[in-house]
């Protein structure tokens, strides 16, 4: 199983989203390969940031992408993940091709 994960910046959470799942095993229970992406100006990064590393400490294939600000505000760069398929797309199904393709 594959998957993408995208806008983890939660204003909600304060940067504390990463940690909390990283903290229920993440990287083990994980899908095969995962792809963490965000625009720049989301709330917060770290989300990408951990759980790419706890995929990493789990020994199974990531990436990680911060994109460039998506609009002008966090609130649009939070929304990044909805509405900016245009600039994520063919990074994420390039991503999943390698990794989750037909065998």
């Amino acid at each position: 199983m594959c998957s993408h994960r995208f806008s983890g910046g939660s204003p909600k959470l304060g940067g504390r989203a990463g940690g909390a799942i990283v903290d229920e095993g993440f990287g083990s229970k994980c899908a095969r390969a995962d792809i963490f992406f965000q625009a720049k100006n989301d709330f917060d990064l770290s989300p990408s940031k951990v759980l790419s590393a706890a995929m990493k400490d789990a020994r199974k294939p990531y990436k990680v992408k911060i994109y460039p600000r998506y609009g002008n505000s966090r609130q649009e760069g939070h929304a990044f993940g909805y509405f900016g398929s245009a600039v994520w797309a063919d990074d994420v199904f390039r991503f999943l091709d390698q990794h989750c393709g037909k065998k």
